[in-house]
């Protein structure tokens, strides 16, 4: 069974040559069926019977997100604010020039915890105790990067014992690291006669080149790498650009 509830403002504005959109998303979804969300000795329920004891936020989901897209004419060129009186190759150079991007910004995923010593009782699935009192995250993911210290605290959780479920929960409080991402793309167009126009784009995905971290290690009965940053998302690509010419008759 699952529950999702979400917040979501959109916001559009026209300024002279500039379109802008705004799209923000807060949002909750929750399950009591970890079935296939993560790889935890299984990725299923510990406890098949209470399933209110894995009532937590769904993984796949970022809880906020948002997309800003704009798309801006420059002034330039025949009839417009500056160069408005250009003909000619000069128009042809300096005119029909556009401007436009989505950018994408959202935080990471909740994170679970694993390890411990397997029930064969409930299922495969286990987790450790979470010992109260003690933080769990160490550092930010300002500072994140392969082979950096820890984010997380191992001395946060502890080994269940034998035939006992642990107490920790389905997912943290804690995530990963988000995703800032910007993806731009400019685009020019040349009008050969009335209903003929060429146009040339050149498009930037992952503009600034920005690396999506993997989430930290979770096994505790891996204390070497616990807490550590041991990849990337591959999901997320590395900067690239992509031009393109298009004749329209």
């Amino acid at each position: 069974m699952s529950w999702y509830n979400a917040l979501q403002v959109q916001g559009k504005k026209q300024m002279g040559d500039l379109q802008l959109q705004v799209n923000f998303t807060q949002m909750k979804n929750l399950s009591n069926t970890r079935a296939g969300q993560f790889s935890n000795s299984g990725g299923t329920n510990v406890d098949t019977y209470h399933l209110a004891l894995e009532k937590a936020p769904v993984r796949f989901e970022s809880s906020r997100t948002m997309v800003l897209l704009w798309l801006y004419d420059l002034p330039v060129g025949r009839g417009k604010r500056f160069a408005s009186g250009a003909h000619g190759a000069l128009n042809q150079v300096i005119g029909g020039w556009q401007l436009g991007a989505i950018q994408t910004y959202k935080n990471g995923q909740n994170l679970f915890i694993s390890g411990g010593v397997p029930n064969p009782i409930f299922n495969v699935s286990f987790r450790p105790n979470r010992l109260s009192g003690v933080p769990v995250r160490l550092s930010g993911c300002g500072n994140a990067g392969i082979g950096v210290g820890p984010l997380l605290n191992i001395n946060a959780f502890a080994s269940n014992s034998a035939l006992q479920l642990g107490n920790a929960p389905p997912l943290l409080p804690e995530r990963g690291c988000g995703w800032l991402g910007e993806d731009m793309n400019v685009q020019k167009n040349f009008t050969i006669k009335e209903s003929t126009r060429l146009e040339f784009r050149s498009e930037f995905y992952n503009l600034f080149n920005r690396t999506k971290w993997a989430d930290p290690s979770v096994n505790i009965n891996s204390p070497s790498t616990f807490g550590r940053i041991l990849g990337v998302d591959g999901r997320y690509q590395a900067r690239t650009i992509q031009l393109g010419l298009k004749l329209l008759f």
